[in-house]
């Protein structure tokens, strides 16, 4: 499989993806090729790889120069196994999947280059990699003949699909594309790395007996799809949820544009094993049309995605996260900025209430607090 996208369609992929596996026959090896930062998001605990053991919970290593040889994707785990610890931890305990075997490419490997250059036969160092395989689904050289040709040459039946969908929810479009349907939250969370380390950090701030944790993250890949809100949100949050802790996920992009916001912690550019992590461990998450709300969504933490322009009916996250979407225009600020005028903060803080009641979010006494979720 070949995925040129980022992490929210990387994450639009994956229940399709874990489905397909699951359904292979146990024989069965697939590759998949894509970015090294999202092949590191999958969970491949107890695995050694390319011979160099790694740290038990930690992420896959990808290494753009080597293939990544591993049994990845559900594979079965021995009862009190630091795999089946952190699994018993993200609260879903479901049966043992069989073990697939799993390659992990990075997509900016010479050898992939190579499929685009309109040479054939294709060099020998790509038939190497990629030959042997009877099945290839693609979704990126849609259109291009001579990448079909070097794909065709290798032998296998070859897919080739429009990178994003036109209509349809890209979860859905996806899974199509794979001719199955797309798995459940649960097992997508299966299959996705924590770095539960990372939490050391964090943990004098996020203690739960102090309040519930509130991920915030203020960013995307666009800045027109980046909400100006969040700073007036804040003290909106802490009134409607008294001795909450909010902790605020800030990239590259945001720090370097002075993003600043009143959070209990501020979490700077972390790994996306460390995101996921986080996320798992919060009780609430509120962000943008971004990569990382369709990751809290696919580990099952309830929260808030606001969209400004694009259509939640192809690009909500899947899961227990609510789209708030703006749904008028502005005259006063720049074109193509996501501005209070658009969506306000009161109505995102009552949207954040609206998603509180069934999760009964209450005190126990002596100042703990707890959640409990429906």
């Amino acid at each position: 499989m070949f995925f040129p996208g980022a992490l929210g369609d990387f994450l639009c992929l994956l229940p399709g993806l874990v489905a397909f596996a699951e359904a292979a026959p146990s024989t069965s090896q697939l590759t998949l090729v894509a970015k090294p930062e999202l092949l590191s998001l999958l969970d491949l605990n107890d695995v050694a790889a390319l011979g160099r053991a790694r740290r038990p919970g930690s992420p896959a290593s990808v290494d753009s120069q080597q293939p990544l040889d591993v049994a990845a994707l559900g594979r079965a785990r021995r009862p009190g196994s630091p795999a089946a610890v952190n699994h018993l931890r993200r609260g879903y305990v479901g049966p043992a999947r069989r073990q697939l075997h799993a390659r992990l490419v990075s997509i900016d490997r010479a050898e992939i280059a190579a499929l685009f250059s309109g040479t054939l036969p294709v060099p020998s160092h790509t038939a190497t990699l990629l030959g042997g395989f009877e099945v290839a689904h693609s979704w990126t050289g849609y259109g291009d003949a001579e990448f079909a040709a070097a794909l065709n040459s290798l032998g296998p039946r070859a897919f080739i699909h429009r990178f994003r969908p036109e209509a349809e929810h890209a979860v859905d479009y996806y899974a199509r594309c794979l001719q199955t349907s797309p798995a459940a939250t649960e097992a997508v969370r299966e299959v996705i790395a924590c770095d539960d380390a990372s939490l050391a950090a964090i943990e004098p701030h996020c203690d739960l007996r102090g309040g519930p944790l509130i991920a915030i993250h203020p960013g995307s890949g666009s800045p027109g799809k980046n909400w100006l809100g969040f700073a007036e949100l804040m003290p909106l949050l802490r009134q409607q949820l008294p001795g909450c802790v909010i902790a605020a996920l800030l990239g590259p992009a945001e720090l370097e544009g002075g993003v600043s916001l009143e959070t209990d912690v501020t979490i700077a550019t972390p790994q996306l094993s460390e995101v996921a992590a986080i996320l798992r461990r919060a009780a609430f998450y509120i962000g943008n049309d971004a990569g990382i709300s369709h990751l809290a969504g696919a580990l099952g933490t309830p929260g808030l995605a606001l969209f400004a322009d694009t259509d939640p009916a192809i690009w909500a996250p899947r899961g227990p996260i609510e789209v708030v979407q703006a749904r008028r225009r502005c005259s006063t600020c720049r074109p193509r900025t996501f501005c209070t005028h658009r969506l306000t903060p009161s109505e995102v803080a009552a949207a954040f209430v609206r998603s509180l009641a069934p999760r009964a979010f209450f005190a126990r006494g002596g100042g703990e607090w707890a959640t409990r979720r429906r």
